[in-house]
């Protein structure tokens, strides 16, 4: 779902797993030179890039940047969030912000050293607790850098602003009734917009359609329902899936091992 490093190299960490993925790129080394979007920029010590498919970012080979690289994907994001705050805020509305970079102050900046220090620390840690523990630092890292985009980022279009508030609205509405009957028209109708506008507005943003992120969705939440004592039966219908075949086939093209199956090793493992 989420992954760390700490880099000293002119090269990007490659982005192995599928689907729409968001890249934090925390820059602990001095400042330094890099083309992004094609355009030639500074890159200040403590400031923060937020980047998803669609940008393209150069590092100068005559320089190597000191950074954290944290790779996560929608999902991540939206199970750390709740119904009054969307940690996907930041990512949604980076585009029509006057900066490029993102800039802490010290003290935030200290806070964040230590949170992503933290974070990468517990990388490979098999210890009780640790992936709870994985999950906080994760959390609270996107909840610093929210706060902090919200307070030092200029939105330069009210229009595209706009759009971006809908989206945030259309996902809220998804992750608060997942369990309900859901589609495009019922979605078109509830939010006044095209199906045409809401698929292209799901694509450019989360690189999915409405309903795949509503899937998506469902088998997230049926992964940890199914860490509990409920029958793989009882997940479907709380997830929304009104057949247990398709939910059954469904979840494990998307996990790889099927609803029983994962249940199962969760509680070998537990």
């Amino acid at each position: 779902m989420f992954s760390i490093a700490h880099l000293t190299t002119s090269e990007l960490m490659p982005l192995h797993l599928k689907g729409k993925r968001f890249r934090i790129l925390f820059n602990i080394g001095g400042e330094v030179s890099v083309i992004f979007n094609h355009k030639v920029v500074q890159f200040p010590k403590y400031a923060i890039l937020l980047m998803d498919q669609n940008d393209s970012l150069q590092m100068k080979f005559s320089e190597k940047l000191d950074r954290f690289e944290l790779s996560c994907s929608v999902d991540s994001i939206m199970i750390a969030s709740d119904d009054n705050t969307n940690l996907m805020k930041c990512f949604l509305e980076k585009k029509y912000a006057n900066e490029i970079f993102i800039c802490p102050s010290e003290e935030e900046s200290l806070l964040l050293l230590s949170l992503f220090s933290k974070l990468e620390s517990l990388t490979d840690s098999d210890e009780y607790g640790s992936s709870l523990y994985k999950k906080l630092l994760f959390t609270e890292c996107l909840l610093r850098i929210n706060i902090i985009f919200n307070k030092s980022s200029t939105i330069l279009s009210k229009s595209n602003l706009t759009l971006s508030e809908t989206l945030q609205k259309i996902i809220d509405y998804i992750r608060s009734d997942y369990w309900d009957e859901i589609t495009l028209d019922s979605l078109s109708i509830k939010f006044r917009i095209s199906k045409n506008n809401l698929c292209s507005l799901f694509a450019e943003n989360l690189g999915c359609s409405p309903i795949q992120f509503l899937i998506n969705y469902r088998l997230t939440i049926a992964q940890d329902l199914l860490k509990t004592k409920i029958t793989t039966e009882e997940v479907c219908g709380e997830v929304g899936f009104n057949n247990y075949s398709h939910f059954s086939r469904t979840f494990k093209k998307h996990v790889g091992l099927s609803p029983k199956q994962y249940q199962k090793k969760y509680n070998l493992n537990n």
